[in-house]
């Protein structure tokens, strides 16, 4: 988001939704972050929740059911922008495989296979039903090249590779569980480390993805669109100071509008 919105980005007022949103009249677009903690230690959307969310009060740190229920209100108050979003691209993979491993110790297999097959579609359905009108993309979360070492975070790519083989043999036809498009950023992540550097693909925390491969995955989202991205060059991206965008593992939703009389595509990034 930071790069796409190349600084310009609105934030909110209250940070606990770390919301972010910026409009980019170059792609006829206009995006929104919004931060969740995933699905939660039983995978119902709503209390516990991975802890490790320093510096947010108590009574702030809602689970991702009570965001929902509460997003457009806050959506549309902190940005004055009330439509309908065209897409909302989901990612939910790095504080799941946290709570459980801070609850449990590990994360099973019989754990990813109940994510795979009643949390996400749990949650995606959700996000369906709070935006009824809207596009819905699940985005897959990249490897890291230095996993977070507890207790910051508690995931590794053993597990990532999990969650992705999953999401991997629930899609068919580009299709994930036969009804959500893909935004496959654990394979543009995979796809370019092949040919570049990887400590040039990632911040130096190690797992979270740096400006050049940000702008491929923001992309790909205008691509889903029908939109017709610029270029971009990779050389333009790697310097840049990096902003406090995620001190947390998992996005948030992006909503976005087809061209229509509305200039405007709208996207939200959960």
């Amino acid at each position: 988001m930071m790069y796409f919105c190349k600084g310009k980005e609105g934030k909110g007022k209250s940070d606990f939704l770390q919301m972010k949103w910026c409009s980019a009249p170059n792609f006829d677009t206009s995006m929104t972050f919004i931060k969740h903690p995933g699905v939660g230690y039983n995978g119902d959307l709503d209390d516990p929740v991975y802890s490790g969310q320093r510096g947010i009060a108590e009574n702030y740190k809602w689970p991702t059911g009570k965001i929902l229920d509460n997003i457009k209100y806050i959506v549309g108050n902190m940005t004055h922008d009330t439509r309908e979003p065209d897409l909302v691209v989901v990612d939910s993979s790095l504080w799941d495989l946290s709570v459980w491993a801070e609850k449990d110790g590990q994360v099973s297999d019989a754990r990813v296979l109940r994510w795979c097959h009643h949390d996400l579609p749990g949650l995606l359905a959700k996000v369906s039903d709070v935006f009824p009108s809207s596009r819905v993309a699940f985005r897959t979360a990249p490897n890291c090249i230095h996993c977070p070492k507890p207790p910051d975070k508690l995931f590794s790519n053993r597990e990532i590779d999990g969650l992705y083989k999953c999401i991997t043999s629930s899609t068919r036809g580009g299709k994930l569980f036969d009804k959500y498009e893909v935004v496959d950023f654990h394979a543009i992540m995979s796809n370019l480390s092949v040919d570049m550097d990887p400590t040039a693909l990632y911040q130096e925390d190690g797992y979270h993805p740096s400006g050049h491969p940000s702008m491929l995955y923001m992309m790909e989202i205008i691509r889903l669109l029908g939109e017709t991205p610029h270029a971009v060059d990779a050389h333009h991206h790697h310097h840049h100071h990096h902003h406090h965008h995620h001190h947390h593992p998992t996005h948030p939703t992006t909503p976005a509008r087809e061209p229509d009389d509305d200039p405007d595509d709208l996207i939200w990034t959960l």
